[in-house]
């Protein structure tokens, strides 16, 4: 089996390892390189939803799945990238304390969240203390699609191009670009699909856009990822990632200074440091309406594959997404319907 893999993110990536263990042959078209969500991503996974306090959907598998997915990529690029990192929670009243430690004793979240209060530096502002999580972390997102952008090229099963929809033919059981036929496409590209995929159900989609800022000049042991309002996570070269933003009107990639200036609000009122802003960046996420992807086939043309829609969480869950979908393609596994890209097309005639 052949497939043409459209897009190099997050998603793609995934797809592109594990079609590759799975004895599919890929042939990748995409431009990774450049400023999109998948670089701009903090790259913090989590299985918890903090303001809430629920879990991730299908939580279990997703934490699984990762697990064993980026140490194994790691050993098959020659890279590092994975970096397993307990995330403290700021608590904010005494009830948060009492839910915290209560949902601790739970089938599942026991492995994932200290029923203990964790004490903080000084310099944060925790009257309350912090909850401490396990399982949690952060991959270098830029690192990770470089590597596996390296492997794909030392293989010969990339083009560094842009992809052309209006190129693509749909054949009768496959489709062909550029003068190559395959069996079929996965279309892995995340918000470009939304803005000029025409295959893709355009219309289910919720995008958001997301500002993320890179500081200097926090302690030194500030070592620890923190969320308060928002995330502060410290990563290579006494850096930190502030974020991140979500904003539904203003789709613009650029960084939006207004929203960037109320995340360093947030920031000053929970702790006594000084800093300076290295960067500011901004990506639209590819997310859905109903806040899950998007795996499986189009109802019409079974040829076209999809793994789109991860918002947010495509660090966390890229990997099992990817499982399910390259299951689905070379054994006709069924996809679970929560996610079906089908019920995404149900209301067009």
């Amino acid at each position: 089996m052949h497939l043409l893999l459209v897009g190099q993110g997050i998603a793609g990536s995934a797809v592109a390892l594990l079609a590759e263990k799975a004895g599919i042959h890929i042939t990748n078209i995409s431009l990774p390189l450049l400023s999109n969500s998948s670089l701009v991503a903090s790259g913090l996974w989590n299985p918890v939803v903090l303001k809430r306090m629920t879990l991730v959907w299908r939580a279990g598998e997703m934490l699984e799945a990762l697990e064993q997915f980026y140490p194994w990529a790691e050993k098959l690029t020659g890279a590092t990238f994975y970096h397993p990192k307990p995330i403290f929670r700021l608590f904010h009243s005494a009830a948060e304390v009492n839910d915290w430690q209560a949902k601790s004793t739970q089938p599942l979240w026991d492995t994932i969240l200290e029923p203990e209060i964790a004490e903080l530096p000084n310099f944060v502002k925790a009257p309350f203390g912090a909850g401490r999580m396990k399982r949690t972390g952060w991959v270098n997102t830029w690192a990770f699609i470089e590597a596996v952008h390296r492997r794909l090229q030392f293989q010969e099963k990339v083009f560094f191009e842009e992809f052309h929809y209006d190129r693509l033919k749909i054949l009768d059981s496959g489709v062909e670009y550029a003068g190559i036929s395959y069996d079929g496409v996965i279309f892995a590209d995340g918000i470009h699909a939304w803005q000029r995929n025409p295959w893709f159900p355009r219309t289910f989609m919720r995008p958001t856009r997301g500002d993320v800022l890179t500081l200097s000049g926090l302690p030194d042991n500030w070592d620890f990822v923190l969320h308060f309002s928002h995330f502060l996570l410290p990563i290579e070269g006494n850096r930190w990632k502030l974020g991140a933003t979500y904003d539904f009107r203003h789709l613009s990639p650029h960084p939006n200074l207004m929203m960037a200036n109320e995340m360093l609000d947030e920031l000053r009122k929970i702790a006594n440091v000084s800093f300076k802003v290295e960067e500011t960046n901004a990506g639209i996420r590819p997310n859905t309406k109903d806040r899950r992807p998007l795996i499986g086939a189009h109802p019409q043309l079974p040829q076209l594959y999809f793994i789109n829609g991860l918002g947010s969480r495509g660090v966390l869950m890229a990997p099992k997404l990817a499982e399910w979908l390259l299951d689905f393609v070379k054994k006709g596994s069924k996809v679970p319907a929560e996610i079906d890209v089908a019920r995404a097309f149900e209301k067009k005639k």
